[in-house]
């Protein structure tokens, strides 16, 4: 008897064992589904807000694009920006993705890429990594996108997209819109800004853009910015003057200067303004905001709004004549060395 109990003892021990394991297993069990169950939950949230936000950017919320109004034709890339250059080309305005681009900083921009011509039998317009390269840069002028490399303007010939002689006469072929679309309304955006947020060196090259657009405006009064730059000395040899009004606009105003502290007129006292650093043109690639020294006789200064190996350089050209003043014009290029006399010596780096 007692070897009976003993055994119905052992069966129900071991059942009791056997019904708590199984009871552990299908808590650690139920557990597990849960935490699937959340985690399916949670990543399907997600997929449908990264698809609404893919959705939105296929929708092309707060796009901007810059388009030709006239024709209605837009800069367009027909392919991926995977690949590492996609040919850009002008195309009716829907806008899309692929119709994206803007101006800034020197550059046509399109997310991380810049816009790049180069010339073979005829010019040729690339979506590329943007490198600082000569061929890459664009100043905005009026309406118009000049490129200081081939001292032309972009231009929409019968829907073809090339550089042509610029005509800052509202030329329809040369004339440029920029506009963003934001929630299906398209809006014209106006004028430049130089934001106080950029580095003085950022705001000094802002600025000089921001004056290169002002001259070219169809209406600009070329007399009445000359007595800006020069302090009320209109007609005198200017580029020592533009560099001075620049520094003063850009919050970084010279305290040296023959008139007010500020304006230096005389291109060889630049380099004593306390500001600066100065630095051997030899084995240096400039910034933007350097002051360019140039050994022309008496002297000559312009300012690096994009730097590199073949800087970009916007300045007061008293060897151009400005149809409206007579006096010198503004002019842009990327040239280091112009003849016997001309080259840059050194380079004029704003302490920051």
């Amino acid at each position: 008897m007692i070897k009976k109990n003993y055994f119905k003892r052992r069966l129900f021990l071991k059942k009791t064992q056997i019904d708590w394991h199984d009871h552990n297993l299908k808590v650690i069990h139920d557990y597990f589904f849960k935490r699937l169950l959340i985690i399916s939950l949670v990543a399907i949230v997600l997929i449908l807000i990264f698809g609404t936000y893919s959705s939105m950017a296929d929708n092309n919320i707060n796009l901007k694009f810059i388009d030709n109004s006239v024709a209605n034709q837009c800069l367009n890339y027909p392919t991926s920006h995977h690949l590492q250059s996609v040919q850009v080309n002008l195309t009716s305005c829907v806008p899309v993705k692929n119709q994206a681009f803007y101006a800034q900083a020197g550059f046509i921009h399109s997310g991380q890429y810049c816009l790049n011509v180069f010339k073979k039998t005829n010019f040729q317009f690339n979506l590329e990594n943007c490198n600082q390269n000569p061929s890459e840069v664009f100043l905005v002028s009026g309406h118009n996108l000049f490129s200081p490399l081939y001292q032309k303007c972009l231009a929409n010939l019968k829907g073809q997209l090339t550089l042509d002689i610029c005509d800052y006469n509202n030329s329809t072929q040369q004339n440029w819109q920029f506009k963003q679309q934001i929630n299906n309304q398209i809006k014209t955006i106006t004028g430049l800004s130089c934001p106080t947020t950029l580095k003085l060196n950022q705001q000094i090259s802002c600025q000089a853009m921001m004056q290169w657009n002002l001259w070219h405006q169809p209406k600009s009064n070329h007399l009445q910015l000359l007595n800006k730059y020069t302090d009320g000395f209109g007609l005198e040899e200017w580029c020592a003057d533009f560099v001075s009004y620049i520094y003063k606009t850009s919050g970084a105003p010279f305290t040296a200067g023959e008139r007010n502290g500020w304006d230096e007129y005389n291109a060889n006292y630049i380099v004593n303004e306390p500001i600066f650093s100065q630095i051997s043109a030899q084995n240096y690639q400039p910034q933007a905001g350097d002051v360019a020294y140039f050994n022309y006789p008496g002297g000559h200064v312009e300012i690096v709004v994009v730097g590199g190996a073949k800087p970009t350089f916007i300045y007061g050209d008293s060897a151009q004549l400005d149809p409206q003043t007579g006096n010198g014009n503004m002019a842009a290029n990327n040239i280091l060395v112009d003849g016997q006399f001309g080259q840059v010596t050194y380079y004029l780096s704003p302490n920051q």
